[in-house]
């Protein structure tokens, strides 16, 4: 299930430090202390963070990262977007980590998120400096427009082959969903028969859905607060025909 990269994204923030001696904030540097007797910790899907310091100014928190859900190369094409996605991302103060920006506003520090893929060992970070993230005012927080650049980001990183004929090409916001498009080769899916299959396929990817994942419930979460659900559809690439997987908001954890 591609396009979780937004919600890994957020996960990154809380799941990991290393302590640190910058002296600005002992309350900052306790936290870290805490967090890092947990690390290495996994994200799910997503990988796992695995080391923090603090280098010229910055908290950089780097992780390892599966490249079938993250895709790297295309990410360092897309600076600007990244760093769109980031700021968003510390506007947001009803999530769990809004405390953490606190006290990175207080320390002076900027925030940098690296990035390594864990089979081609490619590297991309995104970088705020300490103004920005000392300028981030929670009253700018739209979890619409947040949900709209996380959106981008996954297209970004788009089309995704997921092996055995089946390639992510898009994903869009439609009404109150989020719609995630996968191309499909016939006759290796029969889509009529995908169709009639929804039911079962419904339960078992709303069960992942609403697993406890890192990722995935940090998704849920960006999706909830835009008051969106979540749509699978299966396009036959010769035929056309289509097998909706449809998953209202109100069933989501």
């Amino acid at each position: 299930m591609q396009g979780v990269f937004f919600a890994f994204l957020l996960s990154l923030f809380f799941i990991g430090m290393r302590p640190v001696c910058y002296g600005q904030n002992q309350q900052l540097v306790d936290m870290v202390e805490i967090l890092q007797s947990m690390t290495p910790i996994s994200m799910g899907m997503m990988g796992e963070v695995t080391d923090i310091s603090i280098s010229r100014g910055e908290l950089v928190m780097t992780a390892s990262v599966d490249e079938s859900m993250v895709n790297i190369k295309k990410l360092q094409e897309n600076p600007e977007l990244l760093k769109e996605n980031m700021n968003q991302m510390i506007l947001d103060k009803g999530s769990s980590i809004h405390f953490l920006i606190d006290e990175l506003k207080d320390s002076g520090l900027g925030l940098r998120l690296k990035y390594i893929g864990k089979t081609s060992g490619e590297t991309v970070s995104c970088a705020l400096t300490s103004e920005e993230v000392k300028n981030a005012d929670y009253e700018d927080n739209d979890p619409d427009k947040f949900l709209e650049v996380q959106i981008r980001v996954t297209n970004a990183q788009l089309p995704m082959d997921f092996g055995n004929g089946m390639v992510n090409t898009k994903v869009v916001r439609e009404g109150n969903y989020v719609v995630y498009y996968f191309v499909c080769d016939e006759p290796t899916y029969d889509i009529d028969q995908m169709q009639r299959n929804i039911p079962l396929m419904r339960d078992m990817i709303l069960e992942q859905v609403n697993s406890n994942d890192a990722s995935l419930s940090m998704f849920r979460q960006v999706c909830k607060n835009a008051g969106c659900g979540i749509s699978y559809y299966y396009v036959g690439k010769t035929s056309g025909k289509i097998a909706k997987l449809i998953i209202p908001v109100s069933e989501l954890k």
